[in-house]
């Protein structure tokens, strides 16, 4: 078992990798969707547990056995059990750090749960044939008894802990996952010959400001290799604080390393090798390695496998975590021997001075000290560009992000990074998805099949409406990690897009098939169902996610649209007026209710939720459109005309400046539908209008000649033409474009022309 993983600090995301992006991952597309409207593709993170089967080898496995017998460097290095004699006992690394003391983990020592006066475990250590009744465990020479006497403030957390639970373990478990336990048989004594590691704590704003990590050995008995020996690897590093919580390093880590020692190397610190009491030289103890990111996408044991280059793009996503000794010391000290230095230590740092997550400030400071000692540090530029996102400074934190690459040309960590930052900042300034775009090609030129790097270049290009090549992309990054449900998902709403639902469906239903609680791919299914007509299966979808949160707006969202769409409409506007309760400042919905008032044939209710709408979401045009025609069937034709000059005058400038920077594909913010707007202003002809719409590529074409029937059939209805809009609405029915809300009014303004 692990414990709680914090996610990176790194641009504020996880790795779409790594196990932790079982999250709601992108907003849609920008335009008259239904769903809830944001910028930008791009991943929300949300506090998850670390995967417990699956570890990372960076730089390779370079792991060799180390004999556990007395007398030896690694000899106070054992196997704590936790309930042996029942079908889930929980194991772990724990090692000695007085002659009757040992440190494991805290998930470790309690098995996950709390621990309390009456938890009892038991200590094997050395070379023999005793040992718990696992298979291949009888290998351990002694062992004994041992009870918890002090341990960290722990938070239990699981896949169905509440949200606040698993954000809380997140924030402390990184610095709280230890305890130490007393033996009944102090095997750390002289005459047992095992010893004990001596703690020597280092502050994090320390290590920070040190700005080179610390090289440390780590040690332990991983679950993927044989009980016989301890494993040791001999060359890692520890990084430091680059997520909410603990240190992060990246020593090769799997399920059974937790509470493990990592051990300054030789010259590393100072005080880094000392003679403990039994007059052995052994290696101090900095930190308790107590988590693995886990690799999603993966079987098991093909991740257990899964070794990287030290320059692999994704070396920061995958680094473990270990609580460090400084954050311990003050608590554990009185059980060991007096220790001079660390009796310091603790009289100048009563607590670790760790980052905060609203600390950033502090951490810049500290990395600034860093960087001035080491200016050619691709890392830190990293480090220091992650804390000044974190504090909103997104273009200070991208000139980190490009000097990181300008420093260290080689580095596709730093290239990564980069590229994620700039597809972060999507349309914020023209050409940032181009050079994230650019970003991502090169790293995939030295690492072809990464499937992060393959899978953001495909949010890229779908930020770009370049769904074929994002397709590219995910089936390549599906034949490296074939359980990816990300991937899967993503390229469902790729085919979506280019209008192949039956592609699509199939995506989104291994989407789901991999990860059933996931309410991403779930809400995307049911919105496909929606898209199909198939509304009975669009709410069991959307049904599904709320039980899994009953506050899910979007799933809220999609019940209403699938009773508007079935002609339920008083229910969609109960529907819609408790959304708009649950999230007052969303544009969209304030729409969607609109649309139900329309097709009840309410318009005056209709105008104030479009003027709402437009209001929050300046960016829209249609929001503009949709008001001018509830003003109009209110009977304010004057004032309808009016407001829509008064947008068209406030978009002017922006449609130029896109254009002179060559960024007319811009969405929201590109010409379309200016055409529309300029006709209804009576500024340019219908043979212009018709003209505009046949530009782009033929999926474009078919979206903008909707927009011209649904438009210019309601322009022809407000006129008293009848046929010609009656023909016009014909045709959007047509389309079969249910994603689009003018669909829904077409369709019931048809019916009351029927009648």
């Amino acid at each position: 078992m692990v414990g709680m993983i914090a996610l990176p600090s790194f641009l504020t995301v996880p790795s779409v990798t790594s196990h932790q992006v079982a999250v709601h991952r992108h907003a849609r597309t920008a335009g008259r969707c239904y769903r809830l409207i944001a910028l930008l593709l791009w991943l929300v993170a949300a506090p998850v547990l670390a995967h417990p089967a699956a570890a990372v080898a960076l730089g390779g496995d370079d792991r060799i056995a180390v004999p556990h017998v007395k007398d030896s460097t690694f000899a106070p290095v054992g196997l704590l059990v936790l309930d042996e004699n029942k079908s889930d006992a929980v194991a772990g690394t724990a090692f000695l750090v007085s002659p009757c003391h040992i440190l494991t983990a805290y998930h470790v020592a309690g098995g996950g749960l709390a621990i309390n006066d009456k938890t009892v475990a038991t200590f094997y250590l050395g070379q023999g044939r005793t040992g718990p009744d696992f298979d291949g465990a009888r290998h351990f020479a002694d062992q004994s008894r041992a009870r918890p006497v002090v341990w960290g403030n722990y938070v239990p957390a699981d896949d169905d802990s509440p949200v606040i639970q698993r954000a809380r373990a997140m924030l402390q478990n990184g610095w709280e996952d230890w305890a130490l336990l007393k033996l009944d048989r102090c095997l750390g004594a002289p005459q047992y010959g095992y010893g004990y590691f001596r703690l020597a704590p280092r502050s994090t704003r320390d290590l920070t400001r040190s700005g080179d990590g610390l090289r440390v050995t780590s040690i332990g008995l991983p679950g993927d290799k044989p009980m016989n020996t301890l494993w040791r690897d001999p060359a890692c590093r520890i990084v430091g604080q680059t997520h909410n919580s603990g240190w992060q390093h990246d020593c090769v880590t799997v399920p059974g390393n937790s509470g493990g020692p990592l051990l300054l190397a030789p010259g590393a610190a100072k005080h880094g090798i000392g003679l403990d009491r039994s007059g052995q030289e052994r290696p101090a103890v900095v930190a308790l390695a107590i988590a693995i990111t886990g690799v999603d996408g993966l079987d098991n044991s093909q991740s257990d496998r899964l070794a990287l280059a030290w320059n692999d793009p994704n070396y920061y996503d995958f680094l473990g975590t270990a609580v460090p000794v400084s954050a311990l010391i003050a608590k554990v000290a009185p059980y060991l021997p007096h220790d001079a230095a660390a009796d310091a230590f603790v009289k100048s740092h009563p607590v670790d001075d760790h980052y905060d997550p609203d600390q950033g400030q502090v951490a810049i400071a500290d990395l600034d000290i860093a960087i001035a000692r080491y200016p050619h540090r691709a890392e830190l530029y990293l480090q220091r560009a992650s804390w000044q996102d974190s504090l909103g400074n997104g273009n200070v934190a991208l000139g980190d992000y490009a000097r990181a690459v300008a420093v260290d040309p080689s580095s596709a960590p730093a290239r990564y990074l980069y590229g994620r930052a700039l597809l972060q900042r999507g349309t914020d300034q023209p050409g940032n998805l181009d050079l994230a775009i650019e970003a991502f090609s090169k790293v995939l030129q030295d690492f072809p099949h990464s499937p992060d790097v393959l899978l953001y270049r495909a949010f890229a290009y779908r930020a770009k409406k370049q769904n074929h090549a994002a397709v590219a992309d995910l089936t390549a990054a599906l034949i490296v990690q074939p359980k990816s449900a990300v991937a899967a998902n993503e390229r469902g709403d790729a085919y979506r897009d280019l209008r192949q639902p039956d592609l699509a469906l199939a995506d989104y239903d291994r989407a789901v098939a991999l990860d059933p609680q996931w309410p991403e791919a779930l809400r995307d299914r049911g919105f496909l169902f929606h898209r199909l007509a198939r509304y009975d299966q669009a709410r069991a979808d959307f049904k599904r996610v709320l039980v899994l949160d009953p506050h899910d707006v979007e799933a809220e969202n999609g019940v209403a649209l699938c009773n508007l769409s079935s002609g339920r409409i008083d229910a969609a506007l109960a529907n819609f007026s408790h959304i708009i309760a649950l999230a007052p400042q969303v544009g969209v919905y304030y729409a969607n209710r609109g649309t139900a008032y329309l097709i009840a044939g309410d318009a005056a209710k209709a105008v104030p939720d479009f003027e709402r709408a437009a209001a929050l979401d300046s960016d829209e045009p249609f929001n503009a459109l949709l008001l001018y025609i509830a003003l109009a069937r209110s009977g304010q034709p004057a004032k309808a005309k009016t407001v829509l000059e008064s947008y068209a005058a406030k978009r002017a400038p922006l449609i130029k400046a896109n254009a002179d920077a060559g960024d007319a594909s811009a969405w929201p913010r590109a010409s379309w539908p200016q055409p529309v707007i300029d006709f209804f202003l009576g500024r340019i002809s219908l043979d212009q209008v018709a003209k505009a719409a046949a530009k782009g590529d033929p999926l474009t074409q078919a979206d903008q000649r909707f927009d011209v029937d649904f438009y210019l059939g309601q322009l022809a209805l407000l006129r008293g033409d009848k046929v010609e809009g009656s023909r016009r609405l014909q045709a959007v029915v047509r389309s079969g474009l249910r994603e689009f809300m003018e669909f829904d009014i077409a369709q019931a303004d048809l019916g009351l022309l029927d009648r």
